[in-house]
C-alpha cells in the first residue's frame, strides 16, 4: 500500500468559500486564512503569497460595490469580499484590515512547516494559467518549505489536468454557494475523501473537528435542517421530537417567520408534528393564510419553543423577549451535531 505524505497544516487558497468549508468539516483546518472566504483569482493569489502580502487590502486598492455598501473588491488583485462588511466599510475598515493583516501572519508562520494547498479550479481559464505557470506555482508554495504541494479541485465538466498534477475531479457541474452544499463539497468524489483521511495525524484531525464544532456549529446545523427541508427529507421531524422529548399529544411553536421558518413549519406538519404556530413580531397580515401566526405577547406560559433563527445573537434577543413565560428553547445548536 501507498505510504501516504503527512503534513502540518492543510489550507484553503481559494476561490471561493466552498474550499475552507470543506476542509473545515473534514477536520483539516483550524485557523481562518487569508483566502477562505471571499472570491479569489488564482494568480493573483500565488502573486501575493509570493510578495508576502506587502500590499494586501490597503485601502487604495479597495472599491465599494456599486448598489452594494457591504460588499467590496481589489481592483489590484481583483478578490472579491461580502462578508466582512457589516454597515459602513469606512467605519469599520481598520478593523478589517488588522484582521486580514493577522490572518496573513500566520498563513506565511504557518506554510514553513509542510503544508497542503486546496484549490478550487475556478475556470477553463485558470486551468490555463495553471498548466503554463506550474513552475512558478511550485517555487513560490515550496519556497517556504519543500515539502509543501498543492491539490487542485475540477468540476466535473473540466478539461483534466496532466498526469505531474495531483488532482481531484467533482461530480458537481457547478459550485453552489450555500452553506451545507460547500461543507460537503468534497463528498462529490469518494476519491477525494480517501485521500483527505490521511493528510494530518489523527490527533489533530479530531482537535480540527473540535475547532469546526466550536466555530460553525450552529450555522452548520442551520443548514442542514435547511436543506432537508428544502428537499423534503424525512428525519429533522424525529430530530426535532427527539431533543424536544415531544410526545404524540404534545406541540410547540415555531420562532422566526422567514423563507425557512415557513417551510419548516409546512414540513413538520405535512409530517403530523404538532405545531402550534409560528411566532413573529411582524403584523399577521404579511403572512400566507394557511399558516397560523401569534406575537410573543400571546405565547403561552411554559411554552416548548423551536428558534429557526440561526444567528445566536438573535436566539439571545428573542429569549429576552418572553423571558418572563418561562418557556422551552430549543434552537439549531442544541440539535445533534453529527447531524451531519
Amino acid at each position: 500500500m501507498e505510504q501516504r505524505k503527512q503534513y502540518d497544516n492543510c489550507l484553503s487558497l481559494g476561490w471561493f468559500c466552498g474550499t475552507a468549508s470543506s476542509l473545515s468539516k473534514l477536520g483539516l483546518r483550524n485557523f481562518s486564512g487569508p483566502f477562505d472566504w471571499y472570491f479569489s483569482d488564482f494568480d493573483s493569489v500565488i502573486t501575493q503569497i509570493d510578495n508576502e502580502f506587502t500590499d494586501f487590502m490597503i485601502k487604495e486598492n479597495l472599491e465599494i460595490i456599486e448598489n452594494r455598501p457591504t460588499e467590496f473588491k481589489d481592483k489590484k488583485y481583483n478578490f472579491y469580499c461580502v462578508h466582512d462588511v457589516k454597515d459602513d466599510f469606512d467605519k469599520e475598515y481598520a478593523d478589517i484590515y488588522h484582521k486580514y493583516i493577522k490572518r496573513a501572519k500566520r498563513f506565511i508562520e504557518s506554510i514553513k512547516n509542510p503544508t497542503c494547498f486546496f484549490r478550487a479550479v475556478r475556470s477553463e481559464k485558470e486551468i490555463k494559467y495553471i498548466v503554463n505557470n506550474t513552475e512558478y506555482i511550485e517555487n513560490v508554495l515550496k519556497r517556504y518549505n519543500s515539502s509543501n504541494s498543492i491539490i487542485y479541485i475540477l468540476l466535473n465538466g473540466m478539461s483534466p489536468l496532466p498526469n505531474n498534477f495531483k488532482w481531484f475531479r467533482l461530480t458537481l457541474e457547478q459550485y453552489i454557494g450555500k452553506t451545507y452544499e460547500m461543507r460537503n463539497m468534497f463528498n462529490q468524489s469518494e476519491e477525494l475523501l480517501l485521500f483527505c483521511g490521511t493528510l494530518l495525524k489523527p490527533e489533530q484531525i479530531k482537535l480540527n473537528k473540535k475547532f469546526d464544532s466550536q466555530q460553525n456549529q450552529q450555522t452548520a446545523i442551520a443548514a442542514v435542517v435547511n436543506y432537508y427541508i428544502s428537499n423534503d427529507i424525512d428525519g429533522i421531524d424525529q430530530k426535532i421530537s427527539d431533543v424536544f422529548k415531544l410526545q404524540n399529544s404534545e406541540s410547540f411553536y415555531i420562532w422566526g417567520g422567514g423563507k425557512y421558518g415557513i417551510l419548516l413549519y409546512h414540513y413538520l406538519r405535512k409530517r403530523n408534528v404538532k405545531v402550534k404556530a409560528i411566532i413573529d413580531n411582524r403584523p399577521k397580515n404579511e403572512f400566507p393564510s394557511d399558516i397560523c401566526v401569534i406575537s410573543p405577547n400571546d405565547i403561552e406560559p411554559d411554552s416548548k419553543i423551536f428558534i429557526a433563527v440561526s444567528n445566536e445573537i438573535s436566539n439571545s434577543e428573542i429569549k429576552k423577549q418572553v423571558k418572563n413565560k418561562k418557556c422551552h428553547f430549543l434552537t439549531y445548536k442544541e440539535l445533534p451535531y453529527d447531524i451531519e
